[in-house]
């Protein structure tokens, strides 16, 4: 209730004749806010202005109004309706897009407005998207309903005071909120509209000074001995009260304290006699306390810390348990760098010391003795703070991490960012020679320039730690760690042996060229701190400044595109992915090394494609899914389980030979002149084995007719030898058969071999690094 009025005018007591104002209002005590009967279930606030948004409809003096609240900024908008149709709410609505955009997330009751085909294909042809509450549970909506509460209070009182409600809803708009200490209007724009109220802070602050003879001052207890060692208060002198803050993270006691602007630095300190080398820092503002970066030593009691060159100085203060250890060490903190450094140590150890910093040198002087006997020292040294600010504006740290599979990549970049604002220069010799300043970015004006092909929600780097850097000829600098996440179209065709280009567009999203130039400072990347990647070779970054138009802009509009040349390691493919496959082609050959009788020529076939259907369920796991281009890898596996396919009907067609359907049938004549001459001469198989064995045949008839004619027994002898000639023409015939199964068995097996061969080195070929011999 007192904020707006304090944030522009200033009296003695100005807080106590606001309260009674408003006691004395009638229309105030009438619409006092009550006890409220259920709890409003908020959903997540928006990550940026106007990028979520909550939309009701309430009536009030048998009119209809719309309300749309902003979930980051508070924001209101009221618009009077004359009927309560879709249309009409639409009609609304275009109004506030095309003042200040098309937001992300639209959060509505389930009113019937909201659930109609019409203003569902409005909220899906402009890609919001649509969230409604529950219709058994309709104050799950809670910033729309407490908007709506917060704006009938304020239209009521009005109606009985007979002021303008707009007035009221400017002022309302202009209130700051006690969670962000700043009011709708300046999160929405950065600075409050202009209203009846003085919007000069220049003459608010000199009166205030001339009340109570100087700039405010607060007082923080942080911590207690005993009791609470989190507990935190702040003491308001202008109406002599105390307040309880947001506790401490840790439990602490005889601990540091340092001022940085407007952020509090607690660190060290002891918790049940440990000692702690732990750090915090508290934003007043906020209320919120946050971790930083540990020191590199513990240390407790009658430490001492400064501020020097935006430095954190800690030096002295004991160490272990009890006093008997004075900690000798001084470290410094650097906010730009988030680093804790040790750096020269006292000459003589210091606990309990005084501590001055003047310019860029540290004094100390005094400490107590390592027995805490109340022995004194009036010595007294000096630490000089070297400044290496311009390391911190010239080093650039950059990480890369491809994702094939979502066709993403991932860089860890310090980017950085110049430019100059004519309002930010000054009379360095009218400042005590102060030639830069340190600021919040929240504070300044920031060019909007973003990730264009950023594959996460579009950021300006706004809500990120980075401080700028302003000198006094208005030149500001800005040094930002990102992590930045991009699309980039995965060209896999020579996969594993590719190499791959990605882009990072960096450009304006609101301005063209005619207010806002981006262009590159420096060809290419700084990679001299470059951070090696497991999987991938950086080969180098070029950059490039474009002017691109567009059909919905007028004017050109500049970005800077970095070219990110990645080259892949081979190694780890190599090992899990080409050279398996070789290994499992080669040892298909054992097919025609198995004996025929063995019959597991089959099953030991079908078990080599049962491991390339592993090797290929590995490869879709790493390969995005595309039909674009086919990968050389897939290409090599599909012809090596083509060819594994054809030795199996190889060894089939070979089998079928080895054991014909009628043994005794002698084999054709065709197949003897191919098989059992041209092809047994190719694959140097001899077949004098059969000729041998046939003559032996041949032989033994002419004695058994011998016999035949000088015998006795004729008719017996003549069966015999018939049966006799029989068995032993089957037998050449089996042998005749089994042979010309073996020169096709070898025929086969050649064949493979020399098929595998070919397709390796096709496909390695085919690769311009493996012809090159950039593996």
């Amino acid at each position: 209730m007192t904020r707006r009025p304090r944030d522009t005018v200033f009296w003695p007591a100005v807080s106590t004749e606001i309260r009674q104002l408003a006691e004395n209002c009638e229309a105030c005590q009438i619409h006092k806010p009550r006890n409220q009967e259920e709890t409003l279930k908020q959903h997540e606030e928006g990550e940026t202005a106007w990028s979520k948004i909550g939309v009701d409809l309430f009536e009030i003096k048998e009119r209809n109004y719309l309300v749309t609240v902003d979930y980051y900024s508070n924001f209101i908008e009221v618009d009077n309706l004359p009927t309560t149709t879709t249309k009409q709410v639409i009609t609304k609505l275009n109004g506030h897009f095309a003042r200040y955009g098309i937001p992300i997330q639209m959060v509505t009751d389930s009113g019937s407005q909201f659930l109609s085909r019409e203003f569902k294909n409005f909220t899906r042809n402009l890609g919001i998207g649509h969230v409604t509450s529950s219709p058994h549970h309709h104050k799950s909506n809670g910033k729309a309903e407490a908007a709506v509460k917060i704006t009938k209070t304020m239209m009521r009182k009005t109606l009985l005071n007979g002021t303008d409600q707009y007035e009221a809803l400017l002022e309302l708009r202009n209130t700051p909120r006690q969670d962000t200490e700043a009011s709708p209007t300046e999160m929405m724009f950065g600075r409050n509209t202009r209203s009846m109220l003085p919007s000069s802070r220049t003459k608010r602050i000199r009166s205030k000074k001339e009340y109570t003879g100087g700039p405010k001052e607060e007082l923080y207890p942080i911590g207690e001995n005993s009791g609470d060692k989190r507990q935190v208060k702040k003491y308001k002198s202008n109406i002599d009260e105390w307040e309880f803050l947001s506790p401490m993270t840790f439990s602490r006691a005889a601990h540091c304290a340092v001022v940085i602007g407007e952020v509090i630095y607690e660190m060290d300190g002891t918790d049940d006699n440990v000692c702690l080398r732990s750090v915090e820092c508290y934003n007043p503002s906020r209320d919120q306390w946050s971790p930083v970066l540990d020191m590199n030593n513990a240390r407790k009691y009658f430490a001492a810390a400064t501020i020097s060159s935006g430095k954190i100085i800690v030096i002295g203060g004991y160490s272990g348990m009890g006093f008997t250890r004075i900690e000798t060490t001084c470290e410094i903190f650097d906010k730009c760098l988030n680093q804790w450094s040790l750096v020269s140590s006292p000459i003589v150890p210091r606990a309990a010391c005084g501590i001055v910093s003047v310019t860029n040198t540290v004094y100390l002087f005094g400490r107590e003795d390592i027995n805490h006997q109340r022995y004194y020292l009036n010595s007294v040294e000096c630490y000089v703070v070297q400044e290496d600010r311009k390391k911190v504006a010239h080093s650039r740290r950059k990480k890369v991490y491809m994702d094939e599979k979502q066709e993403v990549i991932t860089t860890n970049v310090w980017v950085r960012q110049f430019w100059n604002d004519p309002r930010f220069s000054w009379n360095k010799a009218e400042y005590g020679n102060i030639s830069q300043i340190i600021i919040n970015p929240e504070k300044a004006w920031l060019p909007d320039v973003v990730l264009l092909n950023s594959a996460e929600v579009m950021s300006d780097g706004r809500s990120t730690a980075a401080r700028l850097v302003v000198k006094h000829d208005g030149n500001v600098s800005r040094l930002n760690p990102v992590i930045i996440t991009s699309s980039c179209e995965i060209d896999i065709t020579f996969f594993p042996l590719d190499d791959q280009t990605c882009e990072l567009r960096f450009g304006s999203w609101s301005y063209s060229s005619e207010f806002l130039d981006v262009y590159p400072r420096r060809d290419g990347a700084d990679l001299s701190s470059y951070v090696e990647n497991g999987e991938w070779i950086l080969l180098g970054v070029k950059s490039e400044r474009r002017l691109l138009t567009y059909d919905c802009c007028d004017g050109e509009f500049p970005d800077v595109t970095y070219h990110v040349q990645i080259r892949r390691r081979t190694l780890f493919y190599m090992m899990n992915f080409i050279l398996p496959c070789v290994l499992i082609a080669v040892l298909t050959l054992l097919v025609f090394l198995l004996p025929p009788e063995s019959g597991e020529r089959m099953s030991f076939g079908v078990t080599v494609l049962l491991s390339f259907t592993i090797l290929l369920l590995m490869l879709m796991a790493k390969l995005p899914s595309t039909s674009k281009v086919t990968p050389l890898i897939a290409v090599y596996y599909a012809c090596t389980i083509i060819e594994v396919s054809a030795a199996m009907g190889m060894a089939c067609l070979m089998l079928r030979f080895y054991h014909p359907d009628n043994s005794s049938a002698p084999i054709p004549d065709w197949i003897r002149v191919c098989v059992l001459n041209y092809c047994a001469r190719l694959v140097r198989l001899s077949t004098s084995a059969g000729r041998v064995r046939q003559a032996q045949i041949v032989q033994e008839w002419r004695q058994v007719r011998l016999r035949e004619n000088r015998g006795k027994e004729q008719t017996n002898m003549t069966i015999l030898t018939d049966n006799i000639f029989k068995k032993e023409e089957e037998d050449a015939m089996r042998e005749e058969w089994r042979m010309a199964a073996m020169i096709i068995n070898r025929l086969f097996a050649w064949i493979y071999l020399i098929t595998i061969i070919i397709t390796l080195a096709a496909v390695l070929l085919k690769s311009p690094r493996f012809r090159k011999g950039e593996l």
